[in-house]
């Protein structure tokens, strides 16, 4: 699973048999039996794991005899047939081991990308000697200049080092850790680090090209102010089970056959749609142009004017459309002010939990906004998962030599998959068009996570209508695209002001059930807009044109005035027309 708070929604599905399943806990859950967490020390194990030991040692030094009755290690004898882990599980494993099949739901890349801090003050190894300490006592000493050191600046103060580290290494150690000795809990906050072994693993391909000359390269190992960082993957289980099913609509073959390291034979059936999907294509609507900060709290954020118009246009369309429990798909920081229309629960953001039903009963579905990490994000995230790649971003190979250079980020034409007698639809995105591996990164992020959020809503089940509210293409059949809103609000041909024109609509409602009249003042003053500009703009006779049923043509006449032109309402049907 996900994670953990998944296994009620598996719990919630009808056919559901609990004495079928057993809900493997994490160390720091209540335990059902006893009220206490399922570890005894939780946090010190985090704590111990994170500064790079083995679980079991820690169990060993502070639960000897606790060990048999240890809550979190006796659920290795359940006896349930099927077990629901996490996602962590497939790279971590569990003391159950004879699986016979795994089902893996939804893209697992988290638990395979797994970079480890050190700090500053946990660098310089206690007890190590010669040609180690000389190397662990650099690099603590590198984290006092206030700089930072990747790469071949980094290679040019510690590569004369490294041919007797690894040696040293290989005979001190050879593949045992010698691991502390402790006794009490708080003993652990003082325990050293060991990182050696994961630092000499990445440097063997910087090393390597270091030596050879090279100016460039995919730097794993940065010193900074801060301390140490490894951008290392975790591997899977080696007792996973040879039967593995993922299920992922939105699968990417070359990103699991990285994480596995084996072929990846894809099941795609051909399911008839019930839903509609149509988008709106003339903004981009990326968290940049979204969201932004609260002027005085920087720890605030709140929707920008291009947010608050993106949301307004959902209000529109509802209105028009008559929903009455529309949901949303958007950005964490847009969820308050999104629940204010859609109400608490109907709104979702982006990368959260894909497998819940909380828009089940949504009867027509939003999707707003562009999802995308930091381009340096997703250039760590090629830098953990794809380990043995040396060649940087920006160059691309010729004659086996790094001769040309191209940025990683450019403008390509991307389609629609949308068809009309004009043709298909296309527009320039911008992505990492020229890198393979970037790109597919950034697909899972964007493009397959907007595919992820349209199916939340259960379009292939559902006759439900979803609307996406970004101009990237994704893979999904369209019913129909807009370059403009008006075009799916039906806005009358002479309304350039459509957010105006949609404010007024929803006034003339109300308007029309009291049976008074409007003149132009009245527009003026439902609208914001100046009385001469709705006059110019000749909103009385857009009107009539746009609610012909609804409205007739009159004339008012104040007392002691000259008469003014209005409309009046003709007609009690409001649902022939109006909205």
């Amino acid at each position: 699973m996900p994670t953990h708070a998944h296994f009620e929604t598996l719990a919630n599905f009808p056919h559901f048999r609990e004495s079928l399943w057993y809900h493997w806990l994490a160390l720091h859950a209540e335990s059902p039996a006893t009220g206490n967490t399922m570890c005894l020390y939780p946090e010190e194990m985090t704590v111990w794991t994170q500064k790079g030991y083995n679980a079991m040692a820690l169990c060993d030094r502070l639960c000897p005899m606790y060990k048999p009755n240890c809550e979190y290690r006796r659920q290795q004898y359940r006896t349930e047939p099927i077990v629901a882990g996490v996602h962590n599980h497939i790279a971590l494993g569990m003391q159950i081991s004879n699986y016979w099949l795994a089902f893996i739901d939804e893209l697992p890349l988290k638990a395979f990308i797994s970079p480890r801090h050190i700090p500053s003050s946990g660098l310089d190894l206690p007890g190590s000697v010669g040609p180690l300490r000389e190397l662990t006592q650099e690099l603590a000493q590198l984290t006092s200049t206030g700089e930072t050191y990747k790469g071949k600046v980094l290679l040019d103060l510690i590569g004369p080092l490294l041919e007797d580290v690894y040696a040293q290494f290989e005979d001190l150690y050879d593949g045992k850790l010698a691991i502390p000795w402790i006794s009490r809990p708080e003993d652990v906050k003082q325990v050293p680090y060991w990182y050696l072994e994961d630092l000499l693993t990445l440097l063997v391909q910087e090393w390597q090209a270091w030596e050879k000359g090279a100016e460039q390269w995919l730097e794993r190992v940065i010193i900074s102010p801060r301390g140490m960082d490894l951008l290392q993957r975790a591997q899977p289980w080696e007792r996973l089970p040879a039967r593995v099913v993922i299920l992922d609509a939105t699968g990417n073959e070359q990103i699991y056959r990285q994480i596995f390291g084996k072929n990846i034979e894809t099941f795609a059936p051909n399911v008839k749609r019930k839903g509609r999907i149509y988008q709106i294509v003339n903004r981009l609507n990326g968290i940049g142009t979204m969201i932004e900060k609260v002027p005085g709290d920087a720890k605030k954020k709140r929707l920008s004017k291009n947010g608050l118009e993106a949301l307004q246009l959902c209000k529109w369309i509802s209105a028009q459309k008559d929903y009455k429990r529309p949901g949303a798909v958007t950005f964490m920081d847009a969820v308050p002010e999104f629940e204010e229309f859609f109400g608490a629960g109907r709104v979702l953001y982006f990368h959260n939990q894909r497998g819940s039903n909380d828009l089940l009963d949504c009867d027509a579905g939003f999707v707003v906004g562009a999802p995308q990490p930091k381009d340096t994000d997703l250039m760590k995230a090629v830098k953990i998962l794809y380990p043995m790649r040396t060649r940087p971003f920006t160059l691309v190979e010729r004659d086996g030599a790094y001769k040309q250079l191209k940025p990683a980020r450019g403008e390509e034409l991307r389609p629609y998959v949308y068809f009309d007698e004009r043709g298909q639809a296309w527009r320039m995105i911008s992505g990492f068009w020229n890198d393979r591996d970037l790109n597919t990164m950034a697909d899972v992020f964007r493009e397959q996570e907007i595919v992820q959020a349209i199916h939340r809503f259960r379009p292939i089940s559902r006759d439900v209508p979803i609307y996406v509210l970004t101009s990237i293409p994704t893979s999904e059949i369209l019913d129909g695209i807009y370059e403009d809103p008006r075009e799916i609000l039906d806005i009358p041909g002479g309304i350039s002001n459509w957010e105006a024109w949609m404010k007024l609509v929803v006034w003339l409602r109300d308007r029309h059930d009291q049976g008074l009249p409007v003149t132009y003042d009245d527009i003026a003053e439902a609208t914001g807009l100046p009385e001469t500009t709705v006059r110019r703009w000749k909103w009385l006779d857009a009107i009539l044109e746009a609610f012909p049923d609804l409205w007739q043509a009159d004339q008012i006449a104040p007392k002691g005035g000259r008469p003014k032109r209005a409309i009046m309402p003709c007609c009690d049907d409001l649902s022939r027309g109006l909205l």
